[in-house]
C-alpha cells in the first residue's frame, strides 16, 4: 500500500497536462500512487498521459489510468478516490503545476502533528457566513453564503511561517490532502446533492459534524 495517493481528473487539457504530470513526478516524494481519471476527453490528453507515464524513466511510478464518459468533476473525482490505497489522498486539478520539491511531505505535517485533521489544503480555507435573502431570492440557495476570514495562497498579503496550520470551517481543493479512512466513512463526495465547486465544502462540513474533524490551510508552492 502506498502511503500517499494522488487523484488527477483530466478533461481536455492536451496543452497543459504534460507539464502538470511532469511537476507531479518531479516534486512528489515516493512512495506514492497516481490515479489519473480521463473524464470525457475529446482531444489528445489520453495519448499524452499514456506516453508520459509509459516512459522508461517514469515506469517506477505506481499509476493507474481510469476512464469516465464526461461525468463532470465531482463524479470523476469519486471514481479516482475509490481506487486509492494510500493513507492520505491528494486531489490535484488538471491546470495546477506543483512547484515545491517533496510537497507531499510538507502538506502531511498537520496530520502528523494533530489527531483530528480531516483535510489540509494549499489553496484556501475559510469560514462560512450567511447573507439574508433579498427581492425574489429563495431561502437556502448557495449564493446566499459568503466566506469571511479566508486564508490561502491568493489572499496572503505577507509571507507566513511554513509551520503554521490555519484551521477554518472548510477548504477548497487543489491540492487538497484528505485522510482516507474518514473519507471512506463519509462515503466520498456527495454526487447527488453537492453541486460543482461545493462538493469539498460539503465533505469537510460532514467530517466536522459527524466526527469532529477539522480542516485548514498549510502553504506549499504551486502555480
Amino acid at each position: 500500500m502506498a502511503n500517499h495517493s494522488i487523484v488527477l481528473t483530466v478533461h481536455n487539457k492536451e496543452k497543459l497536462i504534460k507539464k502538470v504530470l511532469k511537476n507531479i513526478v518531479k516534486n512528489t516524494k515516493q512512495p506514492y500512487e497516481l490515479i489519473v481519471v480521463l473524464d470525457g476527453c475529446e482531444d489528445n490528453s489520453e495519448l499524452i498521459v499514456k506516453k508520459y507515464l509509459n516512459k522508461s524513466a517514469n515506469k517506477k511510478i505506481r499509476h493507474k489510468i481510469l476512464f469516465a464518459e464526461n461525468v463532470f468533476e465531482t463524479k470523476a473525482n469519486n471514481i479516482g478516490l475509490k481506487e486509492c490505497s494510500g493513507n492520505y489522498i491528494s486531489i490535484i486539478q488538471d491546470d495546477m503545476l506543483i512547484k515545491e520539491s517533496e510537497w507531499n511531505c510538507n502538506l502531511i505535517k498537520p496530520f502528523q502533528k494533530y489527531d483530528d485533521v480531516f483535510s489540509v489544503t494549499a489553496l484556501t480555507s475559510h469560514n462560512i457566513g450567511y447573507i439574508p435573502p433579498v427581492d425574489d431570492q429563495i431561502e437556502g440557495q448557495y449564493y446566499m453564503l459568503n466566506f469571511p476570514d479566508a486564508i490561502g495562497k491568493n489572499n496572503i498579503k505577507q509571507p507566513i511561517p511554513r509551520d503554521e496550520f490555519h484551521i477554518r470551517l472548510t477548504s477548497n481543493r487543489g491540492p487538497l490532502m484528505i485522510a482516507h479512512d474518514y473519507l471512506e466513512k463519509l462515503d466520498y463526495l456527495d454526487e447527488a446533492y453537492s453541486p460543482q465547486s461545493w462538493d469539498e465544502h460539503d465533505l469537510n462540513l460532514r467530517a466536522r459534524s459527524k466526527f469532529g474533524m477539522v480542516t485548514g490551510f498549510y502553504p506549499i508552492n504551486w502555480y
